[in-house]
């Protein structure tokens, strides 16, 4: 299914995308600039160039983890430990649990897979990016078709066609 096809059923504020083939669905809440802008300042670290002798700003890693986790990811199901050790290789999970168990979504859950699977927050930053572009689109255009003409009726709209 199309991410615009989701979008059409946006409407609780979150899109499900299921994570590649894997039976794991993640629900993600586009990422509008009104989100960006809450997300940016909080994501940020400075650091001294000795060289230049000048401050740098640079996004912290730990941070943007942590802001898209609880900013963006609103819940998930369908992640098992082994979906979880697909995207996390290294993760610990004792012998003698079953892989089908399912794994909460919980705020430690959903920053350890932003922080410890680069696979898993591409997928996330990209899905909300990009179902943030298309409601920011489709604001506009809603804006658009309900301008009204000055004497209050629907604005016509402009011909584009040319008379000879």
């Amino acid at each position: 299914m199309e991410l615009r096809e989701l979008l059409d059923k946006y409407d609780q504020g979150f899109v499900e995308v299921q994570f590649e083939d894997t039976g794991f669905f993640v629900k993600i809440k586009p990422m509008c600039q009104e989100l960006r802008d809450k997300i940016s300042p909080r994501i940020m670290k400075v650091r001294f160039d000795g060289k230049t002798h000048r401050k740098i700003e640079e996004i912290d890693d730990a941070k943007f983890g942590k802001a898209i986790s609880d900013e963006a990811l609103v819940g998930w199901r369908g992640l098992t430990v082994a979906v979880a050790r697909r995207l996390v290789p290294t993760l610990k999970v004792p012998a003698d649990v079953d892989p089908a168990t399912e794994i909460p979504c919980t705020p430690d859950a959903k920053y350890m897979l932003m922080v410890r699977s680069s696979a898993f927050q591409q997928f996330a930053l990209n899905v909300a990016l990009d179902a943030g572009e298309i409601v920011a689109d489709q604001e506009e255009a809603e804006a658009k078709n309900s301008e009204t003409s000055p004497d209050g009726g629907q604005a016509e709209t402009p011909s584009h066609a040319t008379s000879a």
